[in-house]
């Protein structure tokens, strides 16, 4: 299949299976956080509710406010784990699947653009909702708003990671609309998968609970709640998931089915996840039944719980490439294009230590701040039915700068880091889809040696004895370029860079014409005029003069 566009110029810097390993642990992080997220969220919603319906005054009542404070507090700090979980897989991404990658992410730019304004937007609303928790007020508009804007940007990335699977579609979309701006058709995969994710906050937020439950506190009572309250989510919510994994399974084409199972990776992973799920919901049914103990149920599911997400994230995996080369996209064929640039590991493993000291550093500096106190001690009617504390931490002096950082201090750090990887991100993946690489041959030709006359002109060696309908690479005036040779004996330079968003293109002798596989434009290989849009103008040709076996081009 030729939708997919040229591989990418710049070669791996090492094996494929490297970067396969960085992918599947670091998109395993990503997803834990994103599940304890939308699943924290929800519950930490229906607490704040439910709280007041009990009595005003009641030790019920102050326990379920409390929990839900106890979750809300800490949202901000999930919603940091979740972007700065999510930078390092999406660069993984970029360098291994570009070619889908890419393509798929134009095709839906400006969604992918607004997920900066619904996270920031997401941001202030949970730090509204954890105000909104500790006072005891009702917390339902900025709490449901908060989880819509973290299940809007889980439903495009899962449309984006679902569209880069269907390169059928993608001339269909950009003749459409070349804004960005479309959904893409219909798929029955797609609504399973975004499901699939969102109900595994239940199993993440009971995870999260039970773990909360079981670290030391000056109020126990709300922590055994919260251990309690997780075992009931995992009872109800691992089955959930399972079965929403099952619709993922059932909506896939016939022939995904069939190579899944042929696949080593699925077929190892796939019950490995099935059993880390029953073993959670055995440790649910243990808490809550037997009221088994706080401290082991909090730190064998949090065990059960990454392990389980990394398995699925080794089943979702295997699916995507099985998917993808039956569609003409093997990603193990790259390891042939392998040119491993020690300079540039060794540059990554020093920023990633780097990385870890730094979230070290963060989570000590939260560490070492004055936590605020759990419980909700004191109630009184406000607003109707809700109550509001009216109990005050007691008064302090300040502390040096130097003994402790402030709570705006701690957050413009972050938030500065997370900006900065952000920004390198996109920066980069821009970079490597609308730069002009001009200094690569294609995978698939030779690129022809040369040398420069005094007169500047160049000298291609030996090009005269390539064979008819066939082609060579050279660079020209630091163009990427081609020379062909037609079945009539005829030769044809050309500047080899498509005239619409620059991309390389090839020349296919089997159907006499050069085409541009990045934006499906067509050129004619003897006089380079546009035959097939979006490009508007021609590739410019140059002067061939055959000298020998060799050929000048001017």
């Amino acid at each position: 299949m030729e939708v997919f566009p040229l591989i990418d110029a710049v070669p791996l810097p090492a094996p494929v299976v490297i970067f396969k390993i960085l992918l599947l642990i670091t998109s395993s992080l990503h997803f834990v956080a994103v599940e304890v997220l939308l699943g924290g969220i929800l519950l930490a919603v229906l607490l704040n509710r439910l709280g007041p319906t009990q009595s005003r005054y009641s030790v019920a009542g102050r326990e379920r406010l409390s929990a839900a404070w106890v979750l809300a507090k800490r949202m901000p700090v999930v919603m940091t784990f979740v972007i700065n979980f999510a930078i390092p897989p999406l660069l993984f991404t970029q360098v291994l699947y570009g070619r889908a990658l890419y393509t798929s992410s134009v095709l839906l730019g400006a969604f992918w653009i607004s997920i900066v304004g619904i996270l920031m937007f997401c941001y202030w609303l949970l730090y509204r909702f954890a105000e909104r928790c500790r006072s005891g007020d009702s917390g339902l508009l900025p709490g449901i708003l908060a989880w819509l804007a973290a299940a809007s940007v889980a439903k495009i990335l899962s449309m984006n990671m679902t569209l880069m699977l269907r390169p059928e579609v993608w001339q269909e979309m950009y003749a459409l609309s070349a804004r960005g701006i479309l959904f893409p058709p219909t798929d029955p995969t797609m609504m399973a998968r975004w499901t699939f994710m969102v109900m595994g906050g239940l199993v993440g937020a009971g995870v999260w609970m039970l773990w909360l439950g079981s670290r030391p506190s000056p109020n126990p009572s709300v922590r055994r709640y919260l251990s309690r309250v997780g075992g009931y989510l995992l009872l109800v919510g691992v089955p959930i998931q399972l079965f929403f994994a099952w619709r993922v399974w059932a909506t896939q084409p016939d022939f995904v089915r069939i190579l899944a199972l042929k696949s080593g990776l699925f077929g190892a992973s796939w019950p490995l996840f099935f059993l880390c799920w029953v073993a959670l919901w055995a440790v649910g049914f243990n808490r809550v039944r037997w009221n088994g103990s706080i401290r082991l149920a909090g730190n064998l599911s949090a065990v059960l719980g990454v392990v389980g997400f990394f398995f699925m994230t080794v089943a979702r995996d295997a699916i995507r490439d099985v998917t993808l080369a039956h569609k003409g996209f093997n990603i193990w064929e790259r390891s042939a294009s392998v040119q491993t640039n020690y300079l540039i590991l060794l540059l990554f493993f020093f920023l990633f230590i780097m990385g870890l000291c730094l979230v070290g550093w963060m989570i000590w500096a939260s560490w070492k701040s004055r936590p605020l106190p759990d419980m909700i001690t004191e109630a009184a009617p406000a607003k109707g039915y809700l109550v509001r504390t009216v109990a005050e931490p007691p008064r302090k002096e300040p502390a040096p700068a130097s003994a402790a950082m402030s709570r705006g201090a701690f957050l413009g750090t972050a938030l500065t880091g997370v900006g900065i990887l952000y920004a390198g991100g996109v920066s980069y993946a821009l970079y490597r889809y609308l730069g002009r690489p001009v200094t690569a041959a294609l995978a698939d030709t030779e690129e022809a040696p040369q040398e420069q006359t005094p007169e500047g002109e160049f000298i291609l060696k030996g090009a005269a004895q390539i064979p008819p309908q066939s082609m060579m690479t050279f660079i020209f005036k630091r163009r990427f370029s081609l020379l062909i040779h037609h079945a009539d004996d005829t030769w044809v330079a050309m500047d080899g860079v498509c005239t619409h968003m620059g991309c390389e293109v090839r020349y296919e002798s089997n159907k006499n014409r050069v085409y541009c596989p990045c934006h499906g434009g067509v050129f004619d290989p003897k006089t380079g005029a546009v035959l097939v849009g979006p490009p508007k103008k021609p590739l410019p040709l140059y002067n061939v003069e055959l000298r020998g076996e060799d050929i000048l081009i001017s």
